[in-house]
Formats: structure tokens, sequence, C-alpha cells
């Protein structure tokens, strides 16, 4: 038996690559080498399409959109943010943001408001009410 909905979420710093994974293990060997990327590739098609997993990637010092292409992702749900505690803090609330719209059915990738808001090196602010009840935003300031 299957789960009904799939969201899978890879953030990088792009200092790992498919070439020799860290703490690898004998699972991981199809993907790592001159086929890993095609491997890979392989098996995000295959979730995605047979499946219906939801992939984000996101990542900084690097450029997300084409990496997350060259592993099967649809562009619009790669993002890159700014490598910083609040950048990665803005684009984690940005993709909270979108599983909402996956959920919801009206997913159709990452907003250019996602996108400014993750390039951003500073915790921006949060609409979220319930985040405001709890304060978090002033503890992540």
């Amino acid at each position: 038996r299957r789960p009904g909905k799939v969201i899978f979420i890879l953030l990088s710093d792009g200092e790992q690559t498919s070439d020799h994974l860290m703490n690898r293990e004998d699972s991981d060997k199809p993907y790592e080498g001159k086929n890993g990327y095609d491997n890979l590739k392989k098996l995000v098609e295959e979730h995605t399409n047979t499946y219906n997993w939801q992939f984000f990637f996101l990542g900084t010092n690097f450029d997300s959109i084409s990496v997350g292409e060259s592993f099967g992702l649809n562009k619009d749900s790669c993002m890159n943010y700014h490598h910083s505690d609040g950048g990665t803090a803005n684009a984690l609330r940005s993709c909270s943001s979108a599983i909402n719209r996956v959920v919801d059915g009206s997913f159709e990738g990452f907003t250019d408001k996602d996108r400014i808001d993750s390039q951003n090196p500073n915790v921006l602010p949060s609409n979220n009410k319930r985040l405001k009840r709890m304060n978090v935003d002033s503890d992540l300031n």
C-alpha cells in the first residue's frame, strides 16, 4: 500500500554530489559515479509520473534549477536561496507555502515572491497568524 501524497524536499549547499556520496550505504551505489545522475533522474521521474510524488529542490551556492532539471525535477519546483540563516528561514517559509498550495491543488511552482523572499539574507516577518501568536518571528530575528 502506498501513501496518499508524498512531498519530498531536498535542500543542498552543493557540497555533496552524486559522484561520491558521504555516509553511503550499498543501496546508494547506483546513484554514484558515471551513471548516477541518469539513475537518479529515472527514479525521480518514476516517482513523479507513476506515484504522483511532489519534489522540491532548494539550493544555495549553485544553480539549483539546472541541477534539479538534471535530476529529473520540474524547474518550477526548484529554487535558489541566500546562503545565510535568514535566507534559509525564508526559503523554508516559501517551501511551507508551496506545500499548502500542493495540498489544496493550486501549486504551479514557486512564485516570484517565494523566489525573491528566499534571496533575502534577513528573516522576513511572517504573515502567518499562528506563527505570530507563537512569537516565532521574533525568535528568528
